[in-house]
């Protein structure tokens, strides 16, 4: 899931926290239940019931484990559809336009990332984590940054425009404006969100960043 560089959410991704977070909000709900089960124990409750209150504590921990090992991630933050996706592990190289990928800022955008708080701890350039975003732009690809935005193909993205400044005022430096052709083996990445933390502020980004595609499988998709 991470702080959007512009807002007070979490950007994240999108997709570092993903079950792990889950794993942690899980296990304080297994602790509520043994406790409660603790505290029937202490009444003398049956041996049967008890079981059965252990066993259903237990269930969402295991449920958790399982889409850990199958590759399952949620997205939490408001940049990207809500809901659950599925890991897949590719060739940086062969990511297109349109896939949904899990990709590491560039390393100057990590540090200040880093700085200012926006990303939380994880597996990128400065022990940020990974975001979950479109790609727009691979290598021979046009892109061309204006005021109002990224266009693409003659399109301007939607909620594409960079902003000036965050949430706590520190200045926010936009790519420059023109016609960018986007260079053998990077990428342009982009989500439909005004407080997205994306090229549109660091420009294109290695290939060798992007850890995985990410597949939805039951999202809710937002309107801004």
């Amino acid at each position: 899931m991470t702080t959007d560089a512009v807002s007070r959410d979490r950007e994240s991704t999108a997709m570092s926290q993903a079950c792990d977070i889950l794993l942690f909000a899980l296990a304080g709900s297994v602790l509520v239940t043994l406790g409660f089960a603790w505290a029937t124990a202490c009444s003398r409750v049956s041996s049967v019931r008890l079981i059965g209150l252990l066993s259903l504590g237990m269930m969402p921990m295991f449920y958790a484990y399982v889409g850990e090992a199958a590759g399952l991630r949620i997205n939490l933050t408001s940049s990207m559809p809500l809901g659950l996706y599925r890991v897949v592990v590719m060739n940086p190289r062969s990511a297109r336009v349109g896939m949904l990928v899990a990709v590491c800022a560039p390393e100057k955008a990590a540090e200040l990332a880093r700085q200012r708080g926006y990303l939380l701890k994880g597996a990128c350039a400065h022990e940020t984590e990974t975001l979950l975003k479109q790609v727009v732009g691979v290598g021979g690809d046009e892109v061309i940054v204006t005021m109002k935005g990224l266009v693409v193909d003659g399109r301007l993205l939607p909620n594409s425009a960079a902003l000036v400044a965050d949430h706590a005022d520190h200045v926010l430096a936009a790519w420059p404006v023109g016609r960018q052709r986007v260079a053998d083996g990077m990428l342009w990445v982009y989500a439909n969100h005004r407080r997205s933390w994306d090229s549109r502020y660091w420009g294109p980004v290695p290939m060798s960043n992007v850890f995985a595609v990410m597949q939805p499988v039951l999202v809710v998709e937002q309107s801004f």
